[in-house]
């Protein structure tokens, strides 16, 4: 069953002082990729445990529309995280968010915020229901067809809980930000940033303890790897608690497992988005790509003789592009790996993977006019 959005925003927690917020960012780079919105994204949530508040299920990247009347660098995605943070440290968040937008983003982005607090008590659900349904249909309009500032302001305006703001060249990024907060409230749209050890990750979510109500114990944010996708506290070793996994576990135990480190749902699903039985038998040591459907942290598997066996990033794009095209860039001079591995499937000397390519509808193009 899918997650309602509503039950997630409106936590009718009284008085513990927690309110849950969704951020996210667009606009940040250039064709130079010194830099990348993810990463910029990760730099903001890093902030999240030492204020106290916990990251939840991670950060998600979500793809907008690819078309020559839409103004983009390369990929024209926006970066997305949700958290629970103390309600008195809401305004600190968005002042370190700017702070990492002017430090980190190139001179000729156009990088834009939005940062949604969500009411506590569900006496305001109609309002913000409304709000929320306003707020996914942006998204996903913005996903097939071109969306101005204007229109976007115009209804963060409307949305007293909601900030927008532009902090740099032309702030066309507003458009980005403002849809990747409607994508991910719309529970089924984008991926989660890094490719996780799912060892690792059970790992880490075994060596937790449920997180009591209003803890805000500031382990969120991933082991050390910045991607706020969670973590373990007080652990031996990424060793020794990753030999404590087994090699083959239930569908139901990682989603249980997993749920607990990332402070949300999981799901286990096959190819097809079916959820797979509990008692699915389930391959532990591989690197997954997680999805965000139903809501939820999704792992999709392929199943081979009924064990389930997850796939990672190349896997979901359908792996690497055809050889001719890999021996064309192979003499190509102009060739970089894209530094950004979110925006690569692997590694190989191929134009998907090279810095100087632009996605367009169809395929891609080369800035430099090599093809």
């Amino acid at each position: 069953m899918d997650v309602d959005r509503r039950d997630l925003c409106l936590t009718d927690d009284g008085d513990d002082g927690f309110v849950s917020i969704i951020l996210c960012v667009d606009d940040t780079d250039d064709e130079t990729k010194s830099t990348s919105t993810g990463k910029v994204a990760e730099l903001i949530a890093s902030a999240v445990p030492s204020m106290g508040g916990r990251m939840r299920l991670g950060i998600t990247r979500h793809q907008l529309l690819l078309r020559e009347d839409v103004p983009y660098t390369s990929h024209n995605s926006s970066m997305c995280f949700e958290a629970s943070l103390p309600s008195g440290r809401v305004d600190a968040l968005r002042t370190h968010a700017i702070e990492v937008l002017a430090r980190e983003c190139v001179p000729t982005a156009d990088p834009g915020l939005a940062l949604a607090v969500f009411p506590r008590r569900s006496a305001d659900a109609p309002d913000v229901s409304a709000a929320i349904d306003a707020l996914i249909a942006f998204g996903q309009r913005a996903k097939v067809e071109y969306c101005s500032k204007r229109s976007a302001y115009d209804l963060a305006a409307r949305i007293p809980w909601l900030s927008l703001s532009e902090h740099g060249g032309d702030g066309q990024g507003v458009v980005g930000a403002l849809a990747g907060v409607g994508l991910r409230l719309s529970g089924a749209d984008g991926r989660f940033r890094g490719t996780g050890d799912l060892t690792q990750l059970l790992a880490g979510s075994a060596m937790r303890g449920p997180r009591s109500k209003g803890e805000g114990d500031g382990s969120g944010g991933g082991r050390g790897r910045g991607d706020g996708s969670g973590g373990g506290r007080g652990r031996k070793s990424e060793h020794d608690a990753s030999a404590s996994v087994p090699a083959l576990m239930t569908a139901q135990d990682v989603t249980v497992r997993l749920s607990t480190v990332l402070a949300g749902p999981v799901r286990v699903v096959d190819v097809d988005g079916s959820i797979l039985p509990p008692d699915t038998p389930l391959i532990t040591d591989v690197k997954i790509k997680a999805l965000y459907q139903g809501a939820s942290f999704t792992i999709a598997c392929r199943l081979q003789e009924g064990i389930a066996y997850p796939l990672d990033k190349d896997a979901l794009d359908g792996g690497a592009m055809a050889s001719a095209d890999d021996g064309q860039v192979m003499l190509c001079p102009h060739f970089e790996l894209d530094n950004d591995p979110e925006e690569r499937s692997d590694r190989s000397r191929c134009c998907r993977n090279c810095l100087h390519r632009r996605l367009e509808q169809q395929g891609f193009s080369c800035t430099l006019g090599a093809i």
